[in-house]
């Protein structure tokens, strides 16, 4: 069939404009006969990319925060290099845990947020604030994250041959570090308990994980 005018495909041919350019769909359309179809395709087409981007977005927070998971072997090594090489004291660097934990948590939540965000009406005022919290949320963790990756390699071991063990330099770099990201942890805390509590409670948003196997449901 033509999937312009829905006629049957043997009716076509040069006297209706050719395969590929329907004469009958123009002519039709022209009446208004194929409006309600058109909206029809238009609805489903709107309800399948809000759909993709909903799960888009899902997918993206929960392959970071199973990177996060996977981070902690990592910072583990690199707690024990600075605590040989410097000579900082292992407690004195549980704020790199501590940091990646409050990482992994915010990606488990934010990725139940666009479960939460999906069924939202949209242009209501409890979505506008929803997609509020959950921008400041995903900066303020993207950048946590990202200081923990980037800025903390190249903090320590880019120019290792820079400081040597127990340098002022390494000292005061460390300090600088370690209160900037105890800090940012500390705001990303603020920002997650804030979407916690405007939402409900947390198990609002992650009970449903435990039986759902990867987030929205089909559009409707």
């Amino acid at each position: 069939f033509c999937w312009l005018c829905l006629g049957e495909w043997s009716s076509h041919g040069t006297s209706t404009g050719g395969y590929y350019q329907c004469n009958i769909y123009d002519k039709q359309a022209k009446e208004g006969k194929h409006m309600e179809e058109e909206k029809t395709r238009q609805k489903a087409k709107h309800a399948l990319e809000k759909y993709m981007f909903y799960f888009e977005r899902f997918m993206d927070h929960d392959r970071s925060m199973k990177l996060a998971t996977r981070q902690e072997v990592d910072i583990e090594d690199k707690v024990q290099k600075l605590h040989d090489k410097h000579g900082f004291e292992i407690i004195e660097l549980q704020f790199l845990y501590d940091a990646l934990r409050q990482v992994r948590n915010c990606r488990r939540v934010l990725k139940w947020t666009y479960v939460h965000g999906y069924y939202l009406d949209e242009g209501g005022t409890e979505k506008n604030l929803f997609e509020h919290l959950q921008k400041h949320l995903e900066e303020k963790t993207d950048s946590l994250h990202e200081m923990l990756e980037k800025e903390f390699d190249s903090t320590f071991f880019s120019n290792e041959d820079m400081m040597g063990p127990g340098s002022q330099d390494a000292h005061d770099k460390f300090m600088r570090f370690r209160s900037n990201v105890t800090n940012f942890t500390n705001v990303t805390q603020k920002f997650r308990d804030q979407i916690l509590t405007d939402l409900g409670t947390e198990g609002r948003l992650t009970a449903a994980g435990s039986s759902a196997p990867w987030g929205p449901p089909p559009p409707r």
